[in-house]
């Protein structure tokens, strides 16, 4: 059992990068807002301040990696095409994400129904798969909709700037 507090920090960090279209070679100056999430332990709630520092770094971090992802990913506001391997790289990591969940979720439904048998029988099968089932399903869930989030929302969190536009 653990005993202690997570903290937790949420953080955006604005960068600036060339945008520069594999497709049709449009490039412009850009503006890119990237959000990253952290967390941090403080077991036995000691180094409550350590514990916030450290989420709160991860966060930043996060932010920065989560701006070049959306940079890479936009779509050209010339051309509207998103660069492929960039597209087809974002998308594999989601599968992979998908896959791993999945084998989680069948790895704690083989255990819990492993346990449970020897008590129930066959309703420790019906648990442990439908647990395992259920837990993969959230965690699917919950990864798809950020990665939604950030395919679809990447031309949001990206300002193409001309000469005279403050840039």
């Amino acid at each position: 059992m653990y005993v202690g507090k997570k903290h937790t920090a949420v953080r955006s960090a604005e960068v600036e990068r060339t945008f520069t279209c594999k497709g049709c070679g449009y490039a412009s100056p850009v503006r890119v807002v990237g959000i990253g999430e952290g967390t941090g332990q403080s077991p036995y709630f000691l180094d409550g301040d350590g514990a916030r520092r450290r989420a709160d770094d991860e966060a930043g971090t996060r932010a920065l990696e989560d701006a070049e992802v959306v940079l890479a990913i936009v779509p050209c506001p010339k051309c509207d095409q998103r660069d492929p391997e960039a597209a087809r790289a974002f998308k594999t990591k989601g599968l992979l994400a998908t896959v791993g969940l999945l084998a989680f979720g069948c790895a704690i439904g083989a255990v819990l129904a492993v346990l449970m048998s020897h008590r129930s029988g066959s309703m420790g099968l019906v648990f442990g798969v439908g647990t395992g089932v259920l837990s993969a399903g959230a965690g699917i869930y919950v990864d798809r909709t950020k990665r939604r989030a950030t395919w679809d929302g990447a031309i949001l969190r990206v300002t193409f700037l001309r000469e005279g536009d403050g840039g």
